[in-house]
């Protein structure tokens, strides 16, 4: 709440402080770039006032959120002031000011479709990992991957990210964690468990636990809807002619019961295809190539990605390229990273660009080279 309303004060704020300051000026034409430097001195005080008010409460969270909207509602909010000042002759209308201040909206318009247009434009991601050829089997497996739900609510844009990986009938789902990000977990209780217990495939829908989630809060959420949670454990599972072994881990990965199960998957007979469900990525650095495949959560594919860069942050120690997602290998281990279904809630800027929600298909098959 408080960050939300720093921004509109902070809105509000710079407006009308440069209203005033251009209002006390001699009734003289002035330059669009003196009317634009005055609006960016004093927009710049409000944003650093709300800064040393929200950080300190709210964490770098809130600072992004600050900035995010300092980036997109400032300059609109400078264009109007310009297209004020022309109005009444303060400014003179020229074409060339007339471009710019257009200009000037252009972040106001990216922010409005980065926040509510792009993060509900879910793609369905399709990727093939490749087995070794001492595998025993010839049948591909297909797994559906949800991460990073991340929702106070299920919504139809929830139910339409399951519909989509089911309309795609894999063999198995798993989800990567971050479920629901609620202060009031069990107000939509049963709302998530109608939403797991939709969740179908013929070898079974399994689930870890995320950063937003308790153990506690884990085991309430799957109780009685079918869906298995793994904590720190392996399935067995027989898909056409291979076997799998499917093992989940707890958040805290670098336990004892967690390294337990990932040696125990690293030793497991060589006709078996093992695959790590987890929420992070970071996971892969203890694996080291031990298993066939890691699935992981996390990143949201850094919910911004820039041109030529990729995601300034994606709060995990894989490359950035890997956190945008997709299947990559990461110190000699394959890994499917999801840039998930949700985006973060809370202090954080609620806003993906660049950086779509998507769905994963992956499918395991014999590499061609085993001929």
């Amino acid at each position: 709440m408080l960050i939300n309303v720093l921004a509109i004060l902070f809105g509000i704020g710079w407006a009308l402080l440069t209203a005033v300051v251009a209002a006390r000026r001699e009734p003289k034409p002035v330059s669009l770039s003196t009317v634009f430097a005055t609006g960016a001195i004093v927009g710049f005080g409000a944003g650093l006032a709300a800064l040393v008010i929200a950080i300190p409460r709210d964490g770098m969270f809130a600072a992004v959120h600050i900035a995010y909207v300092a980036a997109t509602l400032g300059p609109a909010l400078l264009a109007v002031i310009g297209l004020a000042a022309m109005r009444t002759g303060r400014v003179s209308r020229s074409v060339r000011n007339a471009v710019f201040i257009g200009l000037m909206f252009v972040p106001g318009a990216l922010g409005l479709w980065a926040t509510h247009i792009a993060p509900f434009r879910l793609q369905v991601e399709r990727v093939t990992a490749e087995l070794p050829c001492q595998r025993a089997g010839d049948d591909t497996i297909t797994i559906g991957v949800l991460a990073d739900i991340q929702t106070p609510t299920i919504t139809d844009y929830e139910r339409d990210a399951l519909q989509r990986v089911m309309d795609a009938n894999p063999d198995l789902i798993v989800i990567a964690g971050d479920i629901q990000q609620s202060s009031d977990f069990f107000a939509e209780l049963e709302t998530f468990r109608e939403f797991f217990a939709s969740a179908q495939a013929p070898f079974g829908v399994y689930v870890v636990q995320g950063d937003v989630e308790s153990l506690g809060d884990m085991r309430e959420l799957v109780a009685g809807t079918g869906v298995t949670y793994l904590e720190n454990e392996i399935v067995e599972i027989a898909i056409g002619d291979r076997v799998i072994g499917l093992g989940g881990n707890q958040r805290a990965w670098k336990l004892s019961d967690p390294q337990a199960m990932f040696a125990e998957l690293g030793e497991a007979p060589a006709e078996v295809v093992t695959v790590v469900l987890t929420h992070r990525p970071d996971v892969v650095f203890d694996l080291r190539g031990s298993v066939d495949l890691v699935i992981a959560g996390h990143t949201h594919g850094g919910q911004i990605s820039l041109p030529f860069i990729g995601p300034p942050v994606i709060k995990s120690d894989v490359p950035r390229s890997v956190g945008a997602g997709g299947l990559h290998v990461v110190d000699e281990q394959t890994i499917y990273l999801s840039s998930g279904v949700g985006i973060e809630r809370g202090d954080a800027p609620q806003v993906r660009f660049l950086a779509p929600p998507s769905v994963g298909i992956v499918t395991l098959q014999s590499a061609q080279s085993c001929g």
